[in-house]
């Protein structure tokens, strides 16, 4: 069986570093696996990120919200959650759906 998975990032005024993680997301992804932004700042942050993103907007800041958001709108088997500073390493979508095998 083959799980599908959905990135779910909350951010929060960092429109530079959300739009690089969303990049090096993008080249570790396949089409099994969505990722979804839920912005909680200024409306321009998400205007930066490539095709195919799923972006949700909060009116007030409030991380467990921006994470559950995320988790409502998702539609995927397993969600990773990732803060929207992290540098991911290649390979930490493949080494995060591994732990379901």
């Amino acid at each position: 069986m083959t799980l599908s998975l959905d990135i779910i990032i909350p951010t929060y005024n960092r429109p530079d570093t959300l739009a690089g993680l969303v990049r090096a997301l993008q080249s570790q992804c396949d089409s099994r696996t969505g990722i979804i932004v839920v912005c909680q700042g200024k409306s321009g942050a998400t205007e930066n990120l490539p095709a195919g993103i799923t972006t949700l907007r909060l009116s007030r800041p409030n991380l467990p919200r921006a994470r559950n958001t995320g988790l409502t709108a998702s539609s995927n088997d397993i969600v990773l959650f990732l803060d929207d500073d992290v540098e991911p390493l290649p390979g930490l979508v493949e080494a995060h759906c591994s732990c379901y095998d």
